[in-house]
């Protein structure tokens, strides 16, 4: 008899595993078609990813020898990045005869494709709970934020750094839950790649691990295997790392440093702002906020801290890595509380037992109204996210630039986007037009140290002066503040600004079309102006 409870309760188990792993590849299919769809429909590299590019073919130009320097809007930058995206996008390229920029433009979105299973593999470890762990999956695949920055072309980067992250908080999770040494080789692997992959997604992983350390494997043992695998991970890396300091030494590591905008103050936005990104009903975050509240309520600390951690460590990419706790949350919400308090209710009404919460046909209304909220939610994202990129009107502004300016004209590019990170023509107007442009702060990060934030509120503030009574006085103080010496002023009247909404530019052209002694009109479509300064 005992015999027969054994097997059923194994059958029980191997169900709900089998469950969770249908729910986790449903997530995968579903998050994997919105992600490559939201690459096709772009037509270009979403948003930003120029800088890279040129590393990139530096890279490739050089045999696929660690160049000393990328050569970028007139800039000569230590190139001190962590190069493994920049290596596999090159060889991928030269391999399958792909144009570069075609990598740039579908490889993120392949790679986060591939994160959803890995974060439920790692979901499943931390909830204890493949069921709970799938749910989890499908609310990251459909989590707008959890593709915003990373599927960018600046994500042949960040989605490596994501990927390997997930990796590497797994297998120490399993490594200080277990003990087993397999796990510290894996370890080892994973944080050599995630380290040659993204610097923020580096600074994170070593926060994550603290935490799992903490909660995980607090012993002598668990403290021996970390320094086992950071002492081998600094080995492995020093491919890399070495190479880069004996050339330039620690400045551009430290000059990179300055630029993730730390300010503790921002663990209030946490809490106020809605930075999922979810463009309608904001129902995963307020989920995660209430799995925080079951997960106090079980004296559970590990995931509530998770959440903090990232904008403690790192605020610049806090909300990238934050949606994996967020979407664990949002799962122990939906699977702990709201599910079963549904359930319970129901049963009592009528009297049943329910064999699973799933059964409960107040709890299916729920869940199918998320799903379809989630999905259209996603859906509108990704058409919105997928526009984010340099037009074809652009696109022949910038020839128009190469094939008719001097090969060392300055440009002071006005767009009204305070959202300097997300102002696409600022960044690829440099690679494009092969000229340089004083408003791009891309690059800088590696060379302006502690004046970084300086430039970055200048900038912002020459942007602002789109909407100033009077912008071509506003626009040339802020030039000369920043000592930027430019030639031309290139306005685009159709770029978003940090709201979403446009900005015209019709008053600063109109204020340049009667300034004639000092500019000229050289340009003019529906939504791009050029003028000379003579």
């Amino acid at each position: 008899m005992e015999e027969e409870i054994f097997n059923m309760n194994q059958k029980e188990n191997l169900s709900q595993r089998e469950l969770g792993l249908l729910i986790a590849l449903s997530a995968c299919i579903l998050g994997g078609a919105i992600r490559l769809y939201t690459a096709y429909k772009a037509g270009f590299p979403i948003n930003d990813g120029g800088l890279f590019y040129l590393m990139t073919k530096a890279i490739q130009q050089s045999g696929y020898l660690l160049p000393k320097f990328v050569y970028y809007n007139g800039l000569e930058i230590p190139f001190a990045y962590p190069p493994f995206g920049f290596y596999f996008a090159g060889i991928t390229s030269d391999v399958l005869n792909i144009p570069l920029i075609e990598i740039f433009r579908w490889l993120p979105a392949v790679i986060l494709s591939s994160s959803i299973y890995a974060f439920y593999i790692l979901a499943s470890r931390i909830t204890g709970s493949s069921i709970q762990a799938g749910v989890a999956a499908i609310i990251y695949s459909l989590l707008p934020r959890s593709i915003t920055y990373l599927i960018m072309g600046g994500g042949i980067t960040r989605s490596f750094g994501q990927l390997f992250l997930i990796i590497t908080a797994y297998n120490f999770f399993m490594l200080f839950s277990t003990g087993k040494q397999k796990y510290l080789w894996y370890s080892t692997l994973s944080s050599t790649f995630v380290c040659l992959a993204h610097p923020e997604a580096t600074i994170h992983s070593i926060g994550i691990v603290i935490l799992f350390w903490f909660f995980k494997g607090r012993s002598k043992k668990g403290f021996l295997y970390a320094v086992i695998v950071a002492t081998s991970t600094f080995l492995l890396t020093s491919i890399w790392w070495l190479p880069v300091i004996l050339r330039f030494g620690t400045s551009p590591f430290f000059s990179a440093v300055y630029t993730s905008l730390h300010n503790y103050l921002f663990i209030l936005y946490f809490f106020i702002i809605p930075f999922s990104d979810e463009p309608f009903l904001t129902i995963i975050i307020l989920f995660a906020i209430i799995g925080i509240a079951v997960s106090f309520s079980k004296r559970d600390y590990l995931l509530p801290l998770f959440y903090v951690l990232p904008l403690m460590i790192e605020p610049r990419n806090a909300e990238n890595v934050n949606t994996i706790p967020m979407s664990m949350l949002a799962s122990v919400a939906l699977c702990q509380l709201i599910l079963p308090g549904l359930s319970q209710f129901e049963e009592k009404k009528l009297n049943i037992q329910y064999k699973s919460h799933f059964q409960s046909k107040s709890g299916n209304f729920l869940l199918a109204y998320l799903m379809i909220a989630m999905i259209v939610g996603m859906l509108y994202f990704s058409m919105q996210l997928s526009d984010t990129r340099v037009t074809e009107e652009s696109m022949h502004a910038f020839e128009w630039v190469s094939e008719n300016t001097p090969i060392d004209s300055h440009f002071l590019i006005v767009t009204g986007n305070t959202e300097l990170f997300r102002d696409w023509n600022q960044e690829w107007f440099p690679v494009l037009t092969k000229r340089i442009s004083v408003t791009t702060i891309q690059g800088r990060e590696w060379l302006d140290g502690h004046f970084f934030s300086d430039r970055v509120n200048n900038l912002q503030l020459l942007q602002s002066c789109i909407y100033n009574d009077y912008p071509l006085k506003c626009v040339e103080a802020y030039a000369k503040k920043l000592a930027s010496y430019f030639d031309y002023i290139y306005i685009s009247k159709a770029a978003h600004n940090g709201n979403n909404s446009f900005a015209s530019g019709n008053e600063l052209i109109f204020e340049l079309s009667q300034d004639r002694n000092r500019y000229t009109l050289i340009y003019k479509t529906d939504s791009i102006v050029i003028f000379k300064k003579k």
